[in-house]
């Protein structure tokens, strides 16, 4: 049986008289409403679903389960307070989700429909000093020139790909640009664990509190959006 139920039984009364008689509770009325809500909730939520209310959480909707667990250990450093291990498992959750959704959905070859990553062998081919081209031009100034401009002309589109697959995805870019900036660049091929690298000016441990959720809420965003419509490729062509 659940308890508190005179509080929302008042809380129900004080609805009903709002919505169909037009008369507003008093704003002393509202706070105790509130504050019988999160009492009903603290109490029958651990007799309904045997889970602390306070544990609860957006992070246990995510269905992708590298994912989910990085979210939780981004929390968890974030209660205590470390704030650049909280954003390195935040950053670490979106790389996971992005490959686990990508993943599953590429064509015959491994190429993605959303568009090629930089440091995918379809990458578009461009010229620069990996590929020798100051050989064709040797000692000449010119051609230190030209190096430098593919180099810019392949930053560019390495720049583009990266966002148009979030763009692609259905991703909040605009959120996605403040996610970027304050988290670490990361590196899914290592062999043992997932390496990050810092380019951020700011150091993370200036990062408000604040900005570090928003960079969590905006995975569990992510994840939630992408579970709306999901398909499986790999087992047809497996």
């Amino acid at each position: 049986r659940l308890s508190q139920e005179a509080s929302i039984r008042r809380l129900n009364d004080a609805r009903i008289a709002l919505k169909h008689h037009g008369i507003r509770p008093s704003k002393s009325d509202v706070e105790g409403f509130r504050a019988a809500s999160s009492l009903f909730f603290e109490d029958n939520t651990q007799t309904v679903f045997q889970i602390q209310f306070k544990e609860l959480s957006l992070i246990d909707l995510v269905q992708f389960d590298e994912t989910r667990n990085h979210l939780k250990q981004a929390q968890e450093f974030l209660k205590q307070s470390i704030i650049d291990n909280a954003l390195e498992q935040t950053a670490i959750a979106f790389a996971s989700l992005i490959k686990d959704y990508e993943s599953r959905k590429l064509e015959q070859g491994g190429r993605s429909p959303f568009g090629p990553n930089e440091n995918e062998d379809d990458a578009p081919l461009i010229y620069s000093s990996e590929m020798e081209f100051d050989q064709l031009i040797a000692g000449i100034p010119f051609g230190v020139r030209m190096e430098n401009l593919f180099n810019w002309i392949n930053d560019s589109i390495s720049f583009l790909q990266k966002n148009v697959r979030i763009l692609s995805l259905g991703l909040d870019y605009r959120k996605y640009t403040k996610f970027d900036r304050f988290t670490p660049i990361v590196d899914l091929a290592s062999e043992k664990a997932p390496d990050t690298t810092w380019v951020n000016i700011i150091h993370p441990e200036n990062f408000p509190t604040e900005d570090v959720q928003f960079c969590i809420d905006f995975v569990i965003e992510s994840a939630l959006k992408l579970q709306e419509y999901d398909y499986n490729l790999k087992m047809i062509y497996e």
